[in-house]
């Protein structure tokens, strides 16, 4: 088997498909707060552990499932596969190469800075039909960053004791992504594996209605050993009890990286975007 088709099987077989599922969803790298959890607890609910300086600090757990429509290029060398997939397509493709993914996002709050990070990663593989050929592929976006509440409170312009509720918040942080596709075959086995770092930063907001419903986003833009990456989301939460509620919303994220020329290039220049749902336990 030549290296173009081999490498071109991997491409087609293993790129065929980017997608979290809860443990999964990335939330992705979602804003989490609710008008609950952003206030602060009564005193005599809240573990001492769990003080500092007589402050709270609230903890959040979310593990979601997030199945993007995919557009773009990805290069290894000579060889190029172009990807194009509906939502539908993404979810075929997991279900038919699924081995293991999983995505969750993490969050601690204390007053008015908050810590989180979001780890998203999947194992697909898959026999190539008519062919002596398995091919595996694994791939993970990890992200660790900080945010400060530049506002928490009332509406501008609302009745102090409104109900209505806005957070509003400046991020930065490092996005690490992580691309590893193997090809095996009788004669034996080929394989490429990429890791790069972005720095990005943004803003996050969040309106809560009530304790129950509420709105929030994120829109971030970022650089480093990518030309560019970008990252939003739109999301609602509903919050069934102060500990455990769920969101769902529609994500877009993008990112161009090259190195290398020649047999040695390497190109990943795609596009995500698709609806993500998931559940959030605040403690």
């Amino acid at each position: 088997m030549s290296n173009s088709m081999t490498i071109g099987l991997v491409l087609l077989s293993g790129l065929a498909a980017t997608v979290c599922l809860a443990d999964e969803p990335q939330v992705d790298q979602q804003n989490v707060h609710t008008a609950s959890s952003s206030a602060p607890a009564a005193q005599g609910e809240v573990s001492p552990a769990l003080q500092l300086d007589g402050k709270p600090w609230t903890f959040v757990i979310a593990p979601y499932l997030w199945v993007p429509a995919q557009h773009g290029n990805v290069g290894i060398g000579l060889v190029n596969a172009n990807v194009s997939m509906s939502v539908g397509d993404t979810w075929n493709a997991l279900w038919d190469n699924f081995r293991f993914a999983g995505c969750i996002h993490l969050e601690a709050t204390k007053d008015k800075w908050t810590v989180f990070g979001d780890v998203m990663y999947m194992h697909l593989g898959n026999d190539v039909k008519d062919l002596p050929v398995e091919v595996n592929y694994k791939s993970g976006i990890f992200e660790l960053g900080g945010a400060y509440a530049i506002h928490d409170g009332v509406l501008p312009g609302a009745a102090s004791d409104s109900s209505v509720k806005v957070r509003l918040e400046p991020i930065a942080g490092t996005r690490i992504w992580l691309l590893d596709t193997e090809i095996s075959t009788p004669i034996g086995g080929r394989s490429h594996n990429e890791t790069w770092i972005d720095g990005f930063a943004g803003i996050r907001g969040e309106l809560a209605f009530n304790e129950t419903f509420s709105l929030s986003g994120r829109i971030d833009v970022g650089t480093g050993m990518s030309d560019l990456t970008w990252n939003a989301l739109t999301m609602l939460n509903v919050n069934f009890t102060r500990h455990v509620g769920l969101f769902a919303g529609w994500r877009w994220l993008s990112d161009t990286y090259s190195t290398g020329s020649g047999r040695d290039r390497f190109e990943y220049d795609m596009m995500f975007n698709g609806p993500f749902a998931g559940v959030k336990i605040v403690f």
